[in-house]
């Protein structure tokens, strides 16, 4: 499990394959959850489709999108994943950089 994402395994459980998927949200830090005050910087990643959708939720609460890719990276954004927290909670990730 510890290199599995968790929309793997949803998407294992559920079987669907006429869906698209994406995930976001995976590290919302409680200082940062009222709307309108400072802006977070959401990872995404997913089918373009569902990350559409994904981005313009993050952008209607008024933070900041960064599209890492496909699903192949969402276990890279899991909540816990060290290098991410970390990133993004002191502010060292560049969102313009993909790679970041």
């Amino acid at each position: 499990i510890e290199n599995t994402a968790g929309v793997d395994i949803h998407r294992a459980v559920l079987g669907l394959d006429n869906v698209h998927w994406a995930t976001g949200y995976k590290s919302c830090f409680s200082r940062k959850l009222n709307f309108g005050g400072t802006a977070q910087t959401i990872d995404i990643c997913g089918d373009k489709p569902a990350r559409i959708a994904v981005v313009d939720l993050v952008k209607s609460h008024g933070w900041t999108p960064r599209v890492r890719g496909g699903l192949e990276v969402a276990k890279e954004i899991e909540p816990g994943r060290r290098i991410a927290a970390l990133q993004q909670m002191y502010g060292t990730s560049d969102p313009a950089d993909p790679a970041a």
